[in-house]
C-alpha cells in the first residue's frame, strides 16, 4: 500500500465515520476501486483513529460519565448497546459474507432512505433519553453493521424519529461510537492472526493520523450541523454513491 493510499484512505475514513454516509462502505467502495487493498487490521487502526479524534472532543463528558457512570445518561448506553451486541453476534455468524461489499448499493439505498423517514416522520413533541428510544438507537445500529449502512446515520435517524432534540441525539450517538468502535476494534484484532499483518509501519501512522485529524473535523461539523440542518441533504449524495458502487462491485 503506498503512502499516499493510505492518507486517503485515513481521510474518507475519518469523514465518513461521523459524517451520516457508511465508513465502511467508502472504504469497500475505495477497495474495490483499487485504492488500497482488503487490509483488516490496517482498517481497524483507521477506526482507532476515529476512536481518539471522539474522545477527544467529548472528553468532558467521557470523564463525567467515568466519573458517575450512573448519571449524565450511563445507563442510556448499556440499554443501546444489548441490542447491538446481540445483532453483531448474528451477523458473524450468519452473514459476514456481506462485508466484502455485494450489498453495498443496498446498504447506501437505505441509510438515505432512513435520514428521509426520520424527518418525514419525526415525532413532533421533543422527548428525552429513555430506556426505550436507546433500545431503538441499538437496533438500527446493529443494521449498520452491513457495508454503506451508517451508523452515525441510522442512530441519528432513529433519535430523530423519537423525537430527541437535535443536540442530545448528536451527542448521544457520537459518544456511543466510544464502545462500539473500541469493542470492534478489540474483537478484530483478537480474531486477526499475527502473521497477516503486514502493511508498512509508515503507512500505518500516516493513515491512522489522517484518520484522527479528520475525524474530528468531521465531528466538529455534524454536531453543528444537525442543530440547524436536516439530515435529509445527504440521501441526494447517498443515492449517487448506491449508483457508483453498483456500477464499480461486480458478483
Amino acid at each position: 500500500m503506498e503512502l499516499l493510499e493510505s492518507i486517503l484512505l485515513g481521510i474518507v475514513q475519518g469523514l465518513t465515520e461521523f459524517l451520516p454516509v457508511s465508513s465502511s462502505g467508502h472504504l469497500v467502495l475505495l477497495e474495490k476501486a483499487g485504492f488500497g487493498k482488503p487490509d483488516l487490521f490496517f482498517n481497524v487502526m483507521l477506526h482507532t483513529g476515529s476512536l481518539f479524534a471522539v474522545i477527544l472532543f467529548y472528553r468532558k463528558n467521557v470523564l463525567a460519565l467515568v466519573r458517575h457512570p450512573f448519571r449524565n445518561g450511563g445507563p442510556y448506553y448499556v440499554w443501546a448497546m444489548i441490542p447491538t451486541g446481540i445483532m453483531a453476534l448474528l451477523f458473524d455468524a450468519l452473514a459476514s459474507d456481506a462485508l466484502e461489499g455485494k450489498y453495498l448499493p443496498l446498504g447506501f439505498m437505505i441509510t438515505a432512505a432512513a435520514l428521509v423517514l426520520a424527518e418525514c416522520f419525526r415525532n413532533s413533541k421533543i422527548q428525552t433519553l429513555s430506556v426505550k428510544n436507546s433500545i431503538l438507537t441499538g437496533v438500527f445500529q446493529g443494521i449498520a453493521l452491513f457495508p454503506g449502512v451508517s451508523r452515525s446515520g441510522l442512530t441519528l435517524s432513529a433519535l430523530t424519529l423519537s423525537g430527541v432534540e437535535r443536540k442530545t441525539a448528536a451527542d448521544f450517538c457520537f459518544m456511543l461510537s466510544i464502545p462500539v468502535i473500541a469493542l470492534s476494534a478489540v474483537y478484530e484484532l483478537i480474531t486477526v492472526p499475527f502473521s497477516e499483518i503486514s502493511v508498512n509501519p509508515l503507512n500505518l501512522a500516516v493513515g491512522t493520523a489522517a484518520s484522527f485529524l479528520s475525524s474530528l473535523v468531521a465531528v466538529r461539523f455534524m454536531t453543528a450541523f444537525v442543530k440547524k440542518h436536516r439530515l435529509y441533504v445527504f440521501s441526494f449524495y447517498l443515492v449517487i454513491a448506491a449508483a457508483i458502487s453498483f456500477l464499480t462491485i461486480r458478483p
